[in-house]
């Protein structure tokens, strides 16, 4: 009985997260596209980053209360309510990012998040469409076309006066046993640091969201996060897998980031050293090597999640089931989204790029 109940959770959770990412997208951020943001940009900004924090309250309440995953806060630096930072993270999976909505919960700051993620991401039906109309930042890998789309975004972030959470990952990608290999390689062949635990950092990527927000944000938070093993998005939605994350942050004020990008590069080799010792005694101990602290859910995620299902899920299925009217609309919106996704001359129009970017080799 307790496996099917188990399955029972696994399942509920995929199909729950799913379906409300794609009636987000099609329900409440479509018709914010369609009749306010052409005459009022700014109110749609910040609507569509609203509707996106009631979401990701969703999202916790999935993590944290259905599948029980604990998360564990090192480190003596707190993130302060009201700061504007940007927030470097190493990437051991591909859910890293999902664990920062955790941190911005806590500190009020969910509607403020803004991440940096590879373009694939964009393409993928309710939580891609979602990233995308919150103007997260879609890299190609082609460093020509990303360097003026990052700042393009972030004069966006300004222009619409949002002081923005920023997350961005300096390996690049999530590591695996190839990647690491390639990693090496390159290290090994310009004399770079090798690591075991972490990819090598770039510091492209950082420099270029830094500098332009030295007077904007407040400082840069190095969070360094571990699991037992490598989790998915499908082994974390659905409950298998991580059990336990481990997050250790450490503040650094924009005096200590350096200005001179070799200096920068220097600067991200000593972080990810030390990440990688913490990473390895997380290895051997399954803990690091400091206390921490849990903070367990506020009662806002349940009262969202409540909100959500019962005021918004049920009443648009049964829209759907009994409204030839509905359909449609749900169809012109699911169709809208896959072409905004696609065509690029749409995306430049609706702003959410101001280049039309051409397929070209990676280049970092």
């Amino acid at each position: 009985m307790e496996e099917v109940l188990k399955y029972f959770r696994r399942i509920s959770s995929i199909i729950i997260l799913l379906v409300s990412s794609v009636y987000a997208a099609t329900f409440l951020m479509f018709p914010v596209i369609a009749f306010i943001e052409p005459f009022y940009k700014k109110l749609a900004f910040k609507l569509q980053a609203k509707i996106a924090s009631g979401w990701f309250r969703l999202v916790l309440f999935v993590f944290e209360v259905l599948n029980g995953i604990e998360i564990r806060y090192y480190g003596e630096d707190e993130i302060q309510e009201g700061e504007s930072i940007i927030m470097m993270m190493n990437h051991p999976s591909e859910i890293d990012w999902l664990f920062s909505f955790s941190i911005a919960q806590r500190k009020k700051a969910l509607s403020k998040i803004k991440v940096l993620l590879k373009n694939e991401v964009r393409f993928v039906p309710g939580v891609g469409w979602g990233c995308d109309n919150l103007d997260y930042i879609f890299l190609t890998r082609d460093w020509t076309f990303d360097e003026n789309h990052i700042e393009y975004k972030i004069n966006k972030y300004k222009e619409n006066e949002c002081k923005p959470w920023l997350v961005i990952f300096p390996e690049g990608t999530d590591i695996d046993d190839v990647k690491l290999k390639k990693s090496w390689d390159f290290a090994e062949k310009n004399g770079f640091p090798k690591f075991n635990n972490v990819l090598l950092p770039r510091h492209k990527g950082l420099h270029a969201c830094v500098e332009p927000l030295r007077d904007t944000i407040d400082c840069v938070y190095d969070l360094t996060i571990g699991y037992e093993g490598k989790p998915t998005i499908l082994s974390c939605i659905s409950g298998t897998s991580p059990r336990v994350v481990n997050i250790h942050i450490k503040r650094y004020s924009l005096d200590e980031i350096p200005k001179d990008e070799n200096q920068l590069q220097k600067f991200l080799f000593n972080r990810y050293h030390e990440k990688d010792q913490m990473l390895q005694y997380l290895k051997e101990n399954k803990t690091y090597s400091m206390p921490y602290r849990i903070q367990k859910p506020s009662l806002s995620i349940y009262a969202s999640a409540f909100l959500w299902f019962y005021y918004f899920m049920l009443p648009i299925t049964n829209l759907l089931l009994i409204s030839s009217f509905t359909r449609v609309y749900f169809i012109i919106a699911l169709v809208y989204h896959i072409l905004n996704s696609k065509y690029e001359p749409l995306r430049k129009l609706r702003g959410l790029q101001n280049a039309i970017y051409s397929k070209k080799e990676k280049s970092y």
